[in-house]
């Protein structure tokens, strides 16, 4: 069975993190540029930082075991913005994405929230998940991160 909680947990995100993302973008970015992203945006301190900032995480559990997460903030009056959706890769295709950003429309939708954004990596195939899903690309963007460029796709879709 799956579930999808909020919490402050982000011992358990940064230990998710490094296994999802070293998965999911291994084929994607270099390993220094996972290491550094990593360092930088999972640390427990970052996450917490991050909320103070007014992003909510979710965690997903699978049979009790915390198997991915998200994190999503309000960005304009009626804007919101999924900053990150990761699954293990045991559960993609089985609708846990899907369940995720299900919860996360519902929660969007009871703040009178419209429209829902998320960036992807260009290359990255979750795009085409995304997409199946109703988010359109509204936008290429290369932001400049440190010595590295994140070359994105900005996607959106109205709630």
């Amino acid at each position: 069975m799956m579930e999808i909680v909020q919490t402050h947990d982000f011992e358990k995100i940064e230990q998710l993190a490094h296994i999802i993302w070293k998965e999911a973008y291994e084929k994607i970015l270099s390993d220094e540029q996972i290491q550094f992203m990593l360092n930088d945006f999972y640390t427990p301190e970052a996450l917490a930082a991050q909320s103070k900032e007014g992003h909510l995480f979710l965690l997903l559990k699978y049979d009790g075991i915390p198997e991915g997460f998200a994190s999503y903030s309000q960005i304009e009056s009626d804007v919101y913005k999924v900053h990150k959706l990761y699954l293990h890769k045991s559960l993609r295709g089985k609708g846990a994405g899907t369940m995720m950003l299900d919860y996360i429309t519902a929660q969007v939708r009871a703040a009178g929230g419209s429209r829902l954004q998320l960036n992807v990596n260009r290359n990255n195939p979750a795009k085409d998940f995304y997409l199946r899903l109703g988010f359109e690309i509204i936008e290429s963007v290369d932001i400049p991160y440190r010595h590295f460029v994140l070359d994105d796709f900005v996607l959106e879709r109205k709630v």
